[in-house]
C-alpha cells in the first residue's frame, strides 16, 4: 500500500496518516483509522479535516467524550462545517444534551435549508419534544 511506503520513509507524514486513516476507514476498520487519525493531528494539529475523521472513527467505537472533543475542534477552526455541526448535533442529541444539539442543528440548516430530517429536529427540539 502506497501510505505504508510513504510512513515507511519517514514516520512522521500527517498527510500519509490521514490517508491511511481513511483507506481503513473504508474497509470499517475504525480502531486502526483512530489510530491513525490520532497520530496525524498529533504531528499537524491545524489539519481540522483529520480531527473531524477522528471525530467519526470515535464515533463509531463509541467513544463519544473523544468524538465530541475532535467535533468541537473542528468546528473551532472552521465554524463553517455544516456536516461537523450535524454530526455533533446527533452526537450530542443521543446523549440526551437536546440543548446543545439545537443550536447545531441551526447552524446545519443555514448551509442545508431543504433538510426535512433536520427541519424535523428543530422543531421538535424547539416544541421540547424528541422527534
Amino acid at each position: 500500500m502506497l501510505f505504508r511506503h510513504g510512513l515507511a520513509v519517514t514516520d512522521n507524514n500527517w498527510l500519509c496518516l490521514h490517508s491511511l486513516g481513511n483507506a481503513y476507514a473504508e474497509r470499517g476498520d475504525y480502531v486502526n483509522a483512530a489510530d491513525c487519525y490520532r497520530r496525524s493531528v498529533a504531528i499537524n494539529p491545524a489539519n481540522f479535516k483529520a480531527w473531524v475523521s477522528l471525530g467519526d472513527a470515535s464515533g463509531r467505537l463509541g467513544r463519544v467524550d473523544e468524538a465530541e472533543r475532535c467535533f468541537r475542534i473542528a468546528i473551532e477552526m472552521n465554524p463553517d462545517l455544516a456536516m461537523v455541526h450535524y454530526n455533533l448535533g446527533i452526537l450530542l442529541y443521543e446523549q440526551n444534551r437536546a440543548i446543545e444539539a439545537l443550536p447545531h442543528f441551526l447552524e446545519y440548516l443555514k448551509k442545508f435549508p431543504s433538510d426535512a430530517f433536520a427541519q424535523q429536529m428543530v422543531a421538535s427540539l424547539l416544541a421540547g419534544g424528541r422527534p
